[in-house]
């Protein structure tokens, strides 16, 4: 309630076109490491839908 009345940011919602786990599987996709857990996680990342479905379990379990 007190960081709503303090309006230190805007409150809107966030554009309907930002996709958090495209974004963060880009960001990850930009390391250059060629390691074996590299290549792991790449291939996990790859995964269509895979990146979303964690972030979403992820959000449920530790609202806070």
């Amino acid at each position: 309630m007190a960081l709503k009345q303090a309006a230190l940011w805007p409150s809107a919602a966030p554009p309907a076109d930002i996709d958090p786990a495209k974004m963060l599987v880009a960001h990850v996709q930009l390391n250059k490491r060629k390691g074996v857990q590299a290549k792991l996680v790449g291939a996990v990342l790859s995964v269509p839908g895979l990146m979303q479905k964690g972030l979403e379990k992820d959000y449920k379990s530790n609202l806070y």
